[in-house]
């Protein structure tokens, strides 16, 4: 066999790989039970969680830079005694929380 035959093949399956992986990763996305274990990790800290859900659906929303897909949902947790819920907005591929806010 050739040595650049070898390095042909060998430049032109690295050059496929890297290329596959870069679409797979474009069209990722988190889990919506793993986005929700991620936020209420996340609220167990400020206090005891008493109920929790989530959206499997993704949906899209814009912020003044960019358009996300998101998952929505919601968590009650106590607090003084009080139930407080709250609905949560997180990306579904990093599963960061965009909002918060007390309903």
């Amino acid at each position: 066999m050739n040595w650049k035959t070898l390095l042909a093949g060998a430049a032109v399956g690295f050059a496929t790989s890297y290329a596959t992986k870069e679409i797979i990763s474009r069209n990722y996305s988190i889990s919506s039970d793993r986005v929700l274990k991620l936020v209420k990790a996340a609220f167990k800290e400020q206090g005891p969680i008493t109920g929790s859900w989530i959206n499997m659906q993704k949906e899209p929303y814009e912020t003044a830079n960019s358009t996300h897909l998101i998952y929505r949902g919601g968590i009650t947790r106590l607090n003084e005694g009080i139930n407080q819920s709250y609905e949560f907005l997180a990306d579904s591929k990093t599963g960061n929380l965009l909002d918060i806010y007390e309903i």
